[in-house]
């Protein structure tokens, strides 16, 4: 019998055995998660990766980078490889999980400056973004619209008035969320104007307008899918309005758009090439700015705004392709290590209104060190990766990169350390680096990322710890920054005025809200799967009749592990932290598109765990049985007593009352919980936006649906 032949389809070479040919198509995968830590170079297999580290080759590249390193100009801070140290991955760095190469060694990622100068404050506090005036709409552009969308339905409400409201209401809810797009739109690419307006459409919270903007967008993804297919580069206007579209429909838009987001967004993510455009980035300089010309500054002022631009296109996509992952249960495609980019700069820089106002503020931005701030101990410091021994991981400069504000989260304080001036992070900066701790708490535990070394409990538990650790240093950084900036603005005497808070505005608008719910929804993700909480939600509503009122169904793995975990009542605590904040300030749901999908998972949380925890009491008597018929008047879920119950659940669970005996507490929390899946419900439904993972009907089915026939 002659002997079976395996061939590779990329390269043909052929095998005997068929476990050799799988081996060896792993080469051809795009995806090399092994990467060489000081050459950069990835590879598909572990053990070519250590291959290589031990190789001549290896060695040789090392010598020849140091050499280049030698003839520098600037005078760098030493770089110190331990010795016959293991292979460091992105994680491994990203974590300082290694060992500390000796005492005399420079602060955690302290950045090198050359002649840095501390910027001049200045005395006149202004808000520019009131210095805008409505955008009006010309005939001519209105007729462009309606003839790329061609909708006969539009032209009654595509009016002047109507549009310069829609663009208004853009501005003032989606724009202070997400500032991507520089204020006001001076180009009149159709697409981008598109996009807004359906944005403000929605805001406008009328039913037919947001069915109106969801025909809109579903009109206007196919036709930017034929300008990605006929055209062979994409502008910085497409780029931003393929990402409205993206962030459209998968946070708002019904069924039918939250599809085509799941099957376009490979697509988009694809056409932004994140890896090249980070590339192709390089901040626009002006050398001396003080004598420059009207249009030198001018210039210099257009070239920053598309730079700039440019850089918060691309965290926006990253926030859109993470948001997309966990609340999709999919894949990242942009990876934190993607984006080697400086954070966004100030408010007042970015909402200049003119050159001049423009020059004055960009002079101002605080590029000084300051000493780290002294955080309340909370563990005992462990030893880490002090300095950056990645090579392919460039250095930061004169303003907070991401990557590295993103690693000192995960550090402890150390003495003598330097950090940023408090007054470089705006809120936007705050929300993405918030983002990226959530990103990469879905990927490390819930994804599993066993190739890149994560396998064992021990390890995950310990990466879990510098995760929570990371999360409250983010949030005691997010609450220092509004004391003190609050604080100086309600003891601001313009003449005196001698600090640069004025910079950035952290005042209680709808990105303030995003960012604290973001921060709650984040330490909910790092201790319970929110996927496999709606999957057996969803399974249970199915199964629950009046002949079959409490099915046990089997839990996930999990799901079990984590109810039986003790961390379990720091989700309880951290759902109902996210849950109060929403129902004393509901407003806030109709401005963060996708505040309802939090606000779902934590009442799915709060609903596992009082349904499948284990300690009922011994003595506890059929009455006792929760009764959720309490929350009916007149066919229709009684609001007050709801809301009532919802409010009693969530205070005995935060402030976590020891008085109560163990039976009482049981009891009222099995009652209390149904409150709360009655409370929300309400205003699930109340809200227009369509695109719901939990919805009002699923909140209702596990409360009513084993009492009666629900439809």
């Amino acid at each position: 019998m002659a002997n079976k032949q395996f061939e590779c389809q990329v390269c043909h070479k052929v095998f005997s055995r068929v476990d050799y040919l799988n081996r060896h198509q792993v080469n051809h995968d795009a995806i090399k998660p092994y990467p060489c830590p000081q050459c950069n170079i990835g590879f598909a297999r572990r053990d070519l990766r250590d291959k290589h580290f031990k190789s001549k080759i290896h060695k040789r590249r090392i010598d020849l980078l140091r050499r280049h390193e030698s003839v520098a100009t600037v005078e760098k801070p030493p770089t110190v490889v331990p010795k016959e140290e293991a292979p460091m991955d992105n994680y491994g760095w990203l974590f300082g999980s290694y060992s500390n190469p000796g005492s005399n060694t420079p602060p955690l990622d302290e950045p090198f400056f050359l002649n840095t100068v501390s910027p001049e404050p200045n005395v006149n506090i202004r808000d520019h973004s009131d210095s805008y005036t409505p955008q009006m709409f010309e005939d001519h552009t209105i007729g462009m619209l309606l003839e790329i969308l061609s909708m006969p339905e539009l032209n009654e409400i595509f009016h002047p008035v109507n549009l310069s409201y829609f663009v208004d209401l853009f501005w003032k809810n989606f724009d202070v969320n997400y500032p991507i797009i520089h204020r006001p739109i001076n180009s009149n690419h159709p697409f981008l104007l598109i996009s807004v307006i359906s944005y403000g459409m929605v805001y406008s919270n009328s039913p037919v307008n947001i069915s109106l903007a969801c025909q809109i967008q579903r009109r206007l993804m196919k036709l930017q899918m034929d300008e990605i297919c006929d055209s062979e580069g994409v502008s910085l206007e497409s780029l931003q309005s393929l990402l409205l579209s993206s962030h459209f429909c998968s946070n708002i838009g019904d069924s039918s758009l939250h599809r085509q987001a799941k099957l376009f967004h490979g697509t988009i993510m694809g056409v932004v090439d994140l890896p090249s455009l980070v590339q192709q980035l390089h901040e626009p300089i002006i050398a001396k700015p003080e004598s420059a010309t009207k249009e030198e500054l001018t210039r210099f002022w257009t070239d920053w705004i598309r730079y700039e631009s440019y850089k918060r296109v691309a965290f926006f996509a990253y926030v859109c392709d993470s948001q997309h992952a966990y609340l999709n249960q999919g894949h990242t495609m942009i990876s934190v290590f993607d984006l080697q980019l400086d954070l966004p700069y100030t408010d007042a820089v970015w909402m200049a209104s003119d050159p001049n106002v423009f020059l004055q503020e960009y002079l101002k931005q605080p590029r000084e060190l300051t000493p780290r701030r002294k955080e309340t101990e909370r563990r005992p410091p462990e030893t880490s990766n002090w300095i950056n021994i990645m090579p392919h991981i460039k250095e930061e400069g004169k303003w907070p990169n991401f990557l590295f504000s993103l690693r000192r989260l995960m550090q402890p304080y150390k003495e003598h350390q330097k950090e940023y001036n408090l007054n470089c992070f705006n809120q936007f900066s705050r929300l993405i680096i918030l983002q990226g701790l959530i990103s990469i708490t879905w990927n490390l535990k819930w994804k599993g990322l066993q190739d890149l070394g994560i396998a064992s409990k021990k390890k995950l538990e310990s990466l879990t710890i510098k995760l929570q650790d990371a999360f409250d240093r983010w949030r005691d950084y997010f609450d220092y920054q509004i004391h003190t900036t609050n604080t100086a603005v309600m003891k601001r005497n313009p003449p005196e005025n001698k600090d640069l808070t004025y910079l950035n505005r952290y005042d209680t608008s709808p990105i303030f809200w995003n960012n604290l719910t973001q921060h709650q929804f984040g330490l909910l993700l790092l201790y319970v799967d929110t996927h496999a909480l709606q999957n057996l939600a969803v399974q249970y509503a199915a199964t629950a009749s009046s002949s079959n009122p409490y099915p046990r169904l089997d839990s996930s793995i999990n799901i079990q592990a984590w109810i039986r975990n003790t961390n379990s009542q720091r989700t309880l605590v951290n759902a109902c932290k996210l849950l109060r904040t929403v129902f004393f300030n509901t407003e806030i749901i109709s401005c963060i598109p996708h505040l309802v999908k939090y606000v779902g998972s934590a009442c799915l949380a709060l609903w596992c765990f009082e349904t499948y925890r284990e300690d009922l009491p011994s003595d506890l008597e059929e009455s006792s049985v929760a009764n959720p018929m309490r929350y009916i008047c007149n066919g229709q879920i009684h609001e007050p007593s709801a809301k009532e119950d919802s409010f009693n659940y969530l205070n005995m669970i935060i402030d976590d009352d020891e008085n109560i005996d163990a039976k009482t507490e049981f009891v009222l929390r099995q009652q209390q919980v149904l409150g709360i899946l009655c409370y929300c419900s309400l205003l699930f439904e109340s809200n227009e936006w369509k695109s719901l993972n939990v919805t009002g009907l699923l909140l209702r089915q596990l409360v009513f649906k084993r009492h009666q026939n629900f439809e």
